[in-house]
């Protein structure tokens, strides 16, 4: 197989390929999606395609993985991690980029509920929310079609992978005890539904107000959960759990 030129307009290739795809999986059944029909869409050829992926299921994975916007949980586990009351920040600290402070803010008591203090630095959300606004729009879409189960557990996987392991610092894994499993499920699952119903309603509210409602009282009442009530399990209850 021959490789294509490392220029320029070879590399917009992969990225029309992997557009082309996150359109498609609003719309078509992964397995419905073919290699001749993407490579017609961009104007690519066949070695070309197998060049950068070994299917479209590789493809699908590289597309949901462009879409899902990990910026914005990681700068939701930073407000909750520093203290911010995220909803005031939104709303009076916009003009604020990463690092920089805000005179409005709170932090977590020794039960992780928020308590009112003066400064804070935090990311700018409404910023962040703005660059990642595509990928959002496309996520919610997908997962209120008929790819929302792939769609699910590759995001997943990415927070697994690229968010929830700065948690350690504050929070060490056991291996042995589901709760954080459960919690993050359940968790994420509620999130992305609401992706879902926000496409389901035409994109009739803004994400800000799903993030509005919903921080900084949830993710510290998760991180609650985590760190002071976790179950006791037999092994038989573990090894069904984790399954």
């Amino acid at each position: 197989m021959g490789r294509p030129r490392k220029d320029g307009a070879t590399q917009k290739v992969r990225e029309r390929l992997i557009s082309a795809m996150a359109d498609r999986l609003i719309r078509e059944p992964v397995d419905a999606v073919t290699v001749t029909s993407l490579i017609k869409e961009v104007g690519c050829n066949r070695s070309t395609f197998y060049y950068y992926f070994a299917d479209t299921e590789q493809l699908a994975e590289a597309a949901l993985d462009a879409v899902v916007p990990v910026e914005i949980p990681q700068a939701l586990l930073s407000f909750v991690r520093q203290g911010a009351t995220l909803r005031k920040a939104m709303l009076a600290g916009q003009g604020n980029d990463f690092g920089e402070s805000s005179t409005i803010g709170a932090e977590l008591d020794g039960r992780g509920m928020a308590t009112e203090r003066e400064t804070v630095d935090g990311p700018n959300i409404p910023d962040l929310v703005q660059r990642n606004s595509q990928g959002i729009d496309t996520l919610c879409a997908v997962l209120n079609g008929p790819n929302a189960a792939l769609a699910q557990k590759r995001v997943k996987r990415r927070l697994l992978e690229d968010v929830l392991p700065d948690l350690d610092v504050s929070l060490p894994a056991n291996d042995d005890d589901p709760t954080f499993r459960i919690v993050f499920e359940y968790a994420t699952g509620g999130l992305l539904a609401l992706m879902a119903y926000r496409a389901e309603t035409d994109f009739a509210y803004p994400v800000e107000t799903f993030l509005q409602c919903l921080a900084p009282e949830v993710p510290a009442a998760l991180l609650t959960v985590l760190s002071e009530k976790r179950p006791t399990f037999t092994p038989l209850e573990k090894e069904r759990l984790v399954q």
